[in-house]
């Protein structure tokens, strides 16, 4: 059975004003968190276009993702880039992620990963860790960023989900699917950080995605895909994905191939390790 669960962090912005300021502040972020979109973090704005489609069997998890990320404020000139949004970090876990991945203040969601990985010993144990480093992280620097540029904070940050993580190991013999995505919703002078977890059932043909059009995967029978194999299935969807979203979501693909034993590539470019 899939099981989500979802989890707050609050921080207040506004430290050590007079009162009047702080009422002044107060008012204005409010306006403005409010003027952005509404506050129901199901309703966020993905801040990524990345598509990222993993499909999981008893024994084995292919997961595929494309190509594209975006650098730049969203009303002007953005700059896209080219990198593997699938990290290996050892033998018997891997991760893929969508939405904001680094900063230039030091925010950066691999190293994240990385340091997880290297504390624990056990898939549970490295899912916690994480999600303990990374909601403190991601709360730091949306207060960075609001503080440095309250406008861009508004266009890009608040109330949508900031990122999107999915974890891939082996524990107990089993291979688990773990996902965690976290929303920044503000609103009066605080900013609350949501994190929703969910495990992936363990069940043959369960397919989990981060980012892409989700429309447009409502509105395609999976199970027949499914029946031309997971390569075709994940080159197929993320496809369509770039078709409709060419600015955001492009080739080339990768594609992992992941089981008890070691991960392995089936589709890759020179940027992926």
């Amino acid at each position: 059975m899939t099981k989500t669960t979802t989890s707050r962090v609050g921080v207040k912005v506004i430290r050590s004003l007079p009162v009047k300021h702080i009422c002044v502040c107060r008012f204005i972020f409010l306006i403005l968190c409010t003027w952005a979109v509404s506050n129901d973090p199901a309703k966020a704005q993905t801040l990524s276009g990345t598509s990222i489609v993993a499909i999981r069997y008893h024994d084995a998890v292919f997961i595929g993702a494309d190509s594209k990320t975006i650098r730049g404020y969203r009303d002007v000139i953005r700059i896209p880039l080219y990198g593997c949004k699938i990290h290996i970090l050892n033998s018997s876990l891997v991760f893929a992620q969508s939405g904001l991945e680094q900063s230039g203040t030091g925010f950066d969601i691999p190293a994240i990963a990385k340091r997880a990985a290297d504390s624990r010993s056990t898939f549970s144990g490295v899912v916690k860790a994480f999600g303990d480093s990374a909601i403190k992280d991601i709360r730091d620097e949306m207060i960075r960023k609001a503080i440095q540029d309250s406008m861009r904070f508004i266009s890009e940050y608040a109330n949508r989900e900031v990122f999107s993580i999915l974890f891939i190991g082996v524990e107990d013999s089993v291979i688990r699917m773990h996902k965690q995505t976290y929303f920044v919703q503000c609103g009066n002078d605080s900013i609350v950080i949501i994190r929703q977890r969910k495990d992936a059932p363990l069940r043959d043909g369960y397919v989990e995605f981060l980012g892409g059009t989700p429309f447009l995967r409502d509105s395609l029978s999976i199970e027949n895909l499914l029946m031309l194999g997971p390569v075709y299935t994940i080159n197929t969807l993320i496809g369509l994905d770039a078709v409709f979203s060419p600015t955001t979501i492009s080739p080339p693909i990768d594609i992992l191939f992941f089981t008890a034993h070691e991960p392995r590539w089936l589709q890759k470019k020179a940027e992926c390790e």
